[in-house]
């Protein structure tokens, strides 16, 4: 098994995310000193707790690090960071099921051109190293899901390393939503049958919130017969598809200037493009409702080469 490193009302059950106490500083800093002990014991337990402290640990072992510690002392502090800021992606929906028949938890399989340490396109690099590097979703995720890294076309995107990361500045200029199929996230249950599928890149807190859709949704449904279930999330799509364009047109009748003459990138016109992005995902996710996902990656992966993407 290989691992891999680095709207509707939600019920508070399932959408919270519950923090964890702000680490001590004082407390951090004691434990880093213990980093060097010559007892193998005494570093060891120092270790675990700093780790166990979770995401908050994260920015005061980075400052640890910029004191320049021992070498050994540094290596260990590296390792604790890259864990915990980092998501822990699976390379396949098998090893996720293996998991989730353990803990419960649905699955997120994030299925894009390229490795997620390699060469990608651009709507999945921003997802990768600004969505997916930002330290509260890489905790919420890692509370709330098992996450999977599927390239869609690894015959073409193999390779691994040599792209640069996206700045927070490119990701807000990157239009919402964009990207298309390069750019997929499969929300399913925990037996890896998809709840919701999002298209496109979507930052921080829109991504957030779609996740949290598809965590209602199986709460909801989770103790109903299949073909009830699947009755309900469609209708709970169609009823927010509904309500996405409602918005949509509200917009518009709120700014109807803004709708005259060719498109112009205003903030108000990039609003309405993400809405009407969402609403087409939410449809193109109805006829994948109940569906096992391993098929549907397969398919992605034919289509690629039917369509001479491997050529």
């Amino acid at each position: 098994m290989r691992f891999r490193p680095s709207l509707l009302l939600v019920l508070a059950a399932c959408c919270c995310l519950s923090a964890a106490p702000a680490a001590d500083p004082a407390r951090v800093a004691a434990l880093v000193k213990h980093l060097d002990d010559a007892r193998f014991a005494q570093r060891q337990k120092a270790e675990d707790e700093l780790r166990g402290m979770g995401i908050s640990v994260v920015p005061l072992l980075q400052k640890e690090m910029e004191s320049r510690p021992p070498l050994d002392v540094y290596r260990r502090l590296e390792k604790i960071v890259v864990e915990l800021s980092n998501l822990r992606w699976l390379s396949d929906l098998a090893e996720a099921q293996s998991e989730t028949a353990v803990n419960g938890k649905p699955i997120l399989v994030f299925s894009t051109n390229g490795e997620w340490d390699g060469p990608s396109c651009m709507g999945s690099n921003l997802m990768r190293s600004v969505v997916f590097a930002d330290l509260p979703m890489v905790e919420f995720l890692k509370d709330n899901f098992v996450t999977v890294w599927h390239n869609q076309s690894p015959e073409l995107f193999a390779v691994k390393g040599g792209q640069e990361k996206c700045t927070p500045e490119q990701a807000k200029a990157y239009p919402q939503g964009g990207g298309g199929g390069n750019v997929r996230s499969f929300f399913c249950t925990p037996d890896g049958k998809v709840l919701y599928y999002l298209e496109g890149f979507w930052g921080q807190e829109r991504y957030r919130d779609e996740a949290k859709v598809a965590q209602k949704l199986l709460v909801k449904t989770k103790a109903l017969a299949a073909a009830e279930r699947d009755e309900t999330i469609k209708k709970a799509l169609e009823e927010r598809s509904r309500a996405i364009a409602d918005e949509r047109q509200a917009i518009r009748k709120a700014h109807p200037k803004e709708f005259e003459g060719k498109f112009e990138p205003t903030e108000v016109r990039k609003r309405e493009a993400a809405l009407g992005l969402l609403e087409n995902t939410i449809k193109l996710s109805l006829p994948m409702t109940g569906k096992p996902l391993q098929p549907i990656l397969d398919k992605i992966r034919q289509d690629n080469i039917r369509n001479g993407k491997f050529r």
